[in-house]
């Protein structure tokens, strides 16, 4: 978007010149846990709050985060079988900022936990 984002509504701007290539999300860990989420398809801007949680367990939370969404995108279309009705993106992204949240409350060592719901075979 070539501009500094300093409040949602900056967010929001720069979602809607980012969207009208893809679908974007905008993390608000600087903006007060404010996510911004943009789906180019349905032309939609939504917001998205997720509590922060104070530390130093974040390495890894970007890409994590990338993952889990389009792991959640592909279980989501495969279970709706590609309904239009259901908002796929929205979906997906709520269920990987809440597992997100849970590997960074369960992190150590500056690292967050994404294994922290595994269980000992």
């Amino acid at each position: 978007s070539d501009m500094k984002i300093e409040s949602v509504d900056d967010a929001k701007e720069a979602a809607y010149k980012i969207g009208e290539y893809c679908n974007v999300m905008i993390t608000g860990g600087h903006l007060n846990g404010t996510n911004i989420i943009y789906n180019k398809e349905k032309d939609e801007l939504s917001t998205l709050h997720q509590d922060l949680i104070k530390t130093d367990n974040l390495h890894g939370t970007g890409c994590s985060l990338s993952a889990a969404i389009c792991a959640n995108l592909v279980l989501l279309n495969e279970k709706n079988e590609n309904s239009l009705d259901e908002d796929n993106l929205k979906i997906a992204i709520e269920k990987s900022t809440k597992f997100i949240f849970e590997a960074v409350k369960n992190g150590r060592y500056g690292t967050l936990n994404p294994n922290f719901n595994s269980k000992v075979l």
